[in-house]
């Protein structure tokens, strides 16, 4: 299993300066592995379980070790505030090792978009599959994508059984279509019923793949019951139930 130690120099120092990491997670030592081998990959791990570091160091460091110069890497998400959200934190890791990261979505405005002509090409590009569609219609859509190798996709089992997931198969076909590189798929996705279903679902057949999967460690429960209050005191009984803890209120 590849470890901190089989990174790129650079990414090293980024992890151990920036955020003073001096060995990786278990899914990422995984993630990192099954990369390098070429594979295909579904990483499964609970909310800030390292999923989007996962996904992120082997496209790096493969981009470190092998620059070409042109656009290596697609993260794809469900949703332009999901990536709104992951922007500063994927460009501050990138920027750190000398790569750059575009946004593409609808809110982005004209003047900021990315164009294939008459621009540096980035290392890594954020964008919806709606988006891509967009990009992927250019008459220069060919060579733009010519040297991609990663395609990140996000929140995948949001996609599965639905009419965009169908979309985003097509994509897929055609951003390998486009490339002369063999391109890794990496899914990213909170724990599923059906692992293996949905990494078949987004490899094929013919591709290696792999599950890298990180167990949640069991969770205690806690109930609370308040019995007919006034709205007052149901406010203090939630927060005295959640008081120095994550948690999810339903009401």
């Amino acid at each position: 299993m590849s470890t901190f130690q089989d990174l790129h120099p650079v990414l090293q120092e980024i992890l151990i300066s920036g955020l003073r990491w001096d060995e990786l997670r278990e899914v990422q030592e995984a993630s990192l592995s099954a990369v390098s081998a070429g594979a295909d990959i579904l990483v499964l791990a609970p909310t800030a379980g390292g999923k989007t570091e996962s996904a992120f160091l082997p496209v790096l460091d493969a981009i470190l070790k092998k620059p070409t110069g042109k656009l290596s890497a697609v993260y794809l998400s469900p949703l332009k505030a999901l990536i709104n959200d992951q922007t500063e934190r994927i460009v501050s890791l990138a920027n750190r090792a000398g790569l750059s990261v575009a946004v593409q979505h609808g809110d982005v405005k004209g003047a900021d978009r990315w164009k294939f002509q008459g621009g540096e090409e980035p290392d890594i590009l954020l964008t919806t599959p709606e988006s891509l569609e967009v990009l992927l219609g250019d008459k220069d859509a060919k060579q733009a994508f010519s040297r991609l190798r990663f395609v990140i996709i996000d929140e995948i089992h949001a996609f599965i059984e639905t009419s965009r997931g169908v979309h985003l198969r097509c994509l897929l076909d055609r951003l390998s279509f486009a490339s002369a590189e063999h391109i890794i798929r990496i899914g990213l996705s909170a724990t599923v019923g059906n692992p293996e279903e949905l990494l078949s679902w987004m490899s094929a057949p013919e591709r290696q793949k792999q599950l890298v999967r990180v167990p949640s460690p069991p969770a205690k429960k806690a109930f609370t019951f308040c019995v007919n209050p006034d709205f007052f005191s149901r406010i203090d009984a939630a927060a005295d139930a959640v008081r120095g803890r994550k948690s999810l209120i339903f009401v």
